[in-house]
């Protein structure tokens, strides 16, 4: 990969050759009059180095490394570990953070804000309940959304609020079974009643997956099926 100078860095090598050219005009014309004016050559050619190296700005590199070296321990001391220092160099022209979200601005934990059902959305908050649960449009929901799952929650956690329970599964589907444990009363109750004799797992190819159980008191099967829209 080609490497790619920041900002700060331009900004230096402009400044160290504008300050060498200064540097070497003034030599060079201070060797000149020096020779005009009588001096030995070795004279004018000690006028012309010191002129050069008195001009050379030596301590420019180290105090540009000792500030941002201070800017990285500032920033770690807010919980920001520099692994590079020249990432220091852009922060001050940075206009747009995006950063990965997965634990660092949220806690990779999904929920369900929302439902729809009978040509309807409705909160899914239990507190904010609108909608009759037995309204056979969330009944179906409820249906498909606890059996089409593969969720489980972890034992022994019966006295924990819903929403603080373990689960182990896909996040989507671990935010539907927390859903529908609030609503159903007992999601998993809700699934050994009704037994899984088949399924097809979801994956990434067909984007959709289905499981076949028994109906209490029923002599004849459920299939329900969940679909991803992308």
């Amino acid at each position: 990969m080609d490497h790619v100078d920041t900002p700060m860095s331009r900004e230096v090598t402009h400044f160290i050759k504008l300050i060498s050219g200064v540097a070497v005009f003034f030599g060079v014309t201070f060797f000149i009059v020096s020779i005009c004016m009588g001096y030995a050559i070795i004279d004018a050619a000690l006028f012309l180095i010191g002129i050069i190296v008195a001009n050379v700005p030596e301590g420019l590199l180290v105090t540009f490394t000792v500030i941002l070296a201070l800017t990285a321990k500032r920033m770690a001391s807010k919980n920001c570990l520099v692994r590079q220092l020249h990432a220091v160099e852009t922060l001050g022209s940075c206009s747009v953070i995006c950063s990965d979200k997965t634990g660092t601005l949220t806690q990779n934990k999904m929920t369900a804000s929302h439902m729809w059902f009978s040509n309807r959305i409705v909160e899914a908050a239990k507190d904010a309940q609108d909608f009759d649960p037995k309204d056979k449009g969330f009944e179906a929901l409820a249906r498909v959304a606890a059996l089409c799952s593969r969720a489980k929650f972890l034992p022994d956690q019966e006295n924990l609020p819903v929403q603080d329970r373990q689960v182990n599964g896909d996040a989507s589907e671990s935010a539907i079974l927390r859903n529908m444990e609030v609503h159903l009363g007992g999601a998993e109750k809700y699934q050994t009643e009704r037994k899984k004799i088949f399924e097809i797992p979801f994956n990434s190819s067909n984007k959709w997956q289905l499981s076949i159980h028994e109906i209490p008191d029923d002599s004849r099967y459920l299939m329900v099926m969940k679909v991803r829209i992308l």
